[in-house]
């Protein structure tokens, strides 16, 4: 069986090249669509496989252009359902970013669904509806009905949108009868359509959805009773579960998106999760209509049966989901189509953190890891490296701490703002506003600390995590295995994987030795962080940050360090950065490594009866330091000898003589070496 990248390049080869002059736009837009719709592609894989394909193109497209092809392409509604292509070969479909189905495990077949009865329809459905499922400022698709000539119900038109609250006026003018919102002739009624999302003013189409809020599950081939047990029993989170008035019952999944992609992959889970229950595969888009309750709809009513049931989130579903899971299994085809530069998971540097992925950030108590963190935090949020770690993209964050107070916080926030350049009233600042969100909880630990993460998790909808700092809000013993693999495998995992974000935690180092106290006490580089070896064993990537006896700070990455793409200044791939912290508030500086000299001998005694040329010097080093040197000025270490020379000082040979080595290195000690020119310049003169 040929991969499904094989059956994508075989299908490129059979597509008409794009010319100019001869709809070449068009041509390659439909190639576009029918990649990314036929063979059920990623927008960034599309994209991959649109270079491939220009190499036909007269003239090739530029790469922004072919970018935004594969972005309209999946942004667009297609008329054949999703991996149809893949579907014609044998080959099942992929979700986006690699989705792997999910199983409800109430029962293998509908048959095993024995069914429970409806609950009594909710008075005044259609104004509890508009109220739980939308805010007020939300604009809502309301449609008419009508009968077409089979004598089905059908939308009669593309409907009206207005916002929320008027709609709720006009119930309320109607006595709270929705039948009346609208007047019509027709001799039964035939019910009134509602948009399950909101979209923008007049909006209809998918591209009109403003907020990509819910998602439709019904099922037509099953009874009434059936159906509700799935929903009920499956636990998914439903804002609402209305009785359609015919033979299906509508489930309001709150998915709460972030955007089109996410919706379709969260929507794709949804359908994997029912389909052996004969879900209906058609309610797939975001501007999908479902059914108003409270409304005729012939000689039946369309009703609401419930609000607000299931799970907490979405997320949280997932979590349950995964708790029952045996486990993904993998082929050698889902190896083999995997490409690195299209993976949409990754989030820094080369794969050195993906989606779902975890860090460690350790550092002694009082080291600044906070304000490093919060540094991080914004240059990411800007798209910016972090000396040198690059992220993907902008990327959206919070950070939850429980050790800095308010005033704390805005200063460190203040300060990297200033060291960054950025002023309060810029377009970047305005970019951080929208990206990075500092939460503060004081109080929750241990799996309420973890039920807090998710809740922000399904508020924010981030890319990234930063948690400030691990001892804060383990809750218990971290020198335990079982409490760290509970804490972090069981409760963490779940959620930071279901929601697909990247999380950094903060982490103290062990407390030094007696006889290291005082000092710049290594700590044990990836095992540094006070605690079990399973924190170490969890964490895909580890960073340390240590202060170096010269004064500055060298921050290490201590696993999956080859991945961070972090070069040198002589363009070599490093796994250290040199730091220093500003003297003009608090920010983090990028430094060149320190110039170490090397250790210096004993003092010779030299040979009795005689005096080197050292000695004179040697017992006036200050003086003559200020006469051979200008403040200011600088020199080699070659300069420096022959000046000292024609002072009486040693000659070359001796200057430079490893016996001394001792003489040679208190005279430098006057001095300051440019690590990148290697020349002197008097102390305190530069």
């Amino acid at each position: 069986m040929k991969s499904k990248d094989q059956r994508v390049r075989l299908y490129l080869d059979k597509c008409d090249n794009a010319v100019a002059g001869a709809r070449g736009h068009d041509t390659t837009y439909a190639v576009a669509c029918a990649i990314l719709n036929g063979f059920d592609l990623t927008e960034d894989e599309t994209f991959a496989y649109l270079l491939q394909y220009n190499q036909r193109c007269a003239p090739p497209w530029s790469d922004k252009e072919l970018r935004h092809k594969a972005r309209e392409a999946a942004r667009a509604n297609h008329d054949k359902p999703r991996g149809h292509l893949l579907r014609t070969t044998g080959m099942k479909p992929k979700q986006a970013r690699e989705t792997k189905p999910l199983k409800v495990t109430l029962a293998k077949t509908p048959q095993d669904v024995k069914g429970k009865p409806l609950p009594a329809p909710i008075v005044d459905g259609a104004r509890i509806l508009l109220q739980t499922a939308f805010e007020p400022g939300d604009h809502v698709r309301l449609v008419v009905g009508e009968y077409g000539e089979d004598g089905k119900d059908r939308p009669a038109d593309s409907g009206v949108a207005l916002k929320a609250s008027d709609w709720l006026k006009r119930l309320e003018d109607k006595g709270g009868d929705p039948n009346k919102i609208f007047s019509t002739t027709a001799a039964r009624q035939p019910g009134l359509f509602i948009g399950m999302n909101p979209v923008q003013p007049g909006g209809k189409s998918d591209k009109s959805v403003t907020n990509f809020r819910h998602a439709l599950i019904e099922f037509d081939d099953i009874p009434l009773e059936a159906q509700w047990e799935l929903i009920t029993d499956s636990n998914i989170p439903c804002a609402a579960v209305i009785a359609s008035g015919g033979k299906s019952v509508h489930a309001w999944v709150r998915i709460n998106a972030k955007d089109r992609q996410e919706f379709d992959e969260r929507v794709a889970i949804l359908h994997d999760a029912f389909a052996d229950y004969g879900v209906d595969k058609q309610n797939r888009n975001p501007a999908r209509l479902s059914r108003l309750a409270g409304c005729a709809r012939g000689a039946k009513r369309q009703e609401l049966l419930a609000t607000n049931i299931g799970a907490e989130s979405f997320t949280a579903w997932l979590v349950e989901r995964e708790e029952s899971s045996d486990g993904h299994a993998y082929s050698a085809d889902d190896f083999m189509s995997w490409r690195p530069a299209c993976d949409p998971d990754v989030l820094l540097g080369n794969r050195f953190l993906s989606r779902g992925g975890s860090m460690l950030f350790i550092g002694q108590s009082g080291i600044g890891k906070s304000s490093l963190a919060m540094q991080a935090a914004m240059t990411w949020a800007l798209g910016r490296d972090f000396f040198g770690l690059k992220p993907a993209k902008p990327l959206k964050q919070i950070m939850v701490q429980a050790e800095n107070d308010f005033g704390d916080m805005a200063e460190m926030f203040q300060g990297v703002a200033r060291g960054l350049g950025i002023d309060e009233l810029s377009e970047e600042m305005e970019i951080i506003n929208a990206n990075l969100k500092v939460l503060t909880n004081t109080t929750a630990t241990g799996k309420d600390f973890v039920d807090y993460c998710q809740r922000q998790s399904d508020r924010y909808a981030p890319d990234f995590a930063w948690i400030d700092p691990l001892l804060s809000f383990i809750g218990d013993d971290i020198s335990r295995q079982d409490v760290c693999g509970r804490f972090l495998r069981n409760w963490l995992n779940p959620v930071i994987h279901g929601a697909k974000v990247g999380v950094a935690m903060m982490h103290h180092t062990n407390k030094p030795p007696q006889e290291n106290k005082g000092s710049t006490w290594d700590g044990g580089g990836a095992y540094a962080g006070s605690g079990s070896a399973e924190l170490v064993n969890w964490a895909r990537a580890i960073c340390v940050l240590r202060r170096d006896e010269s004064g500055l700070y060298k921050l290490d990455y201590e696993k999956r360090q080859k991945r961070t793409g972090i070069r040198d200044e002589s363009g070599k791939l490093t796994t250290r950065v040199w730091l220093q912290q500003s003297d003009e508030g608090i920010c983090w500086l990028n430094s060149a490594p320190p110039v170490k000299l090397a250790k210096p001998p004993k003092q010779p005694s030299g040979k009795r009866g005689r005096k080197s040329a050292w000695a004179p010097i040697m017992e006036d080093l200050q003086g003559y330091v200020t006469k051979i040197a200008t403040p200011g000025a600088n020199y080699s270490e070659n300069e420096l000898q022959e000046r000292l020379e024609r002072l009486g000082g040693p000659g070359h040979s001796a200057f430079f003589d490893g016996k001394n080595n001792y003489h040679r290195h208190k005279f430098l000690e006057h001095f300051t070496q440019d690590p990148k020119t290697k020349r002197w310049t008097l102390k305190g003169t530069t």
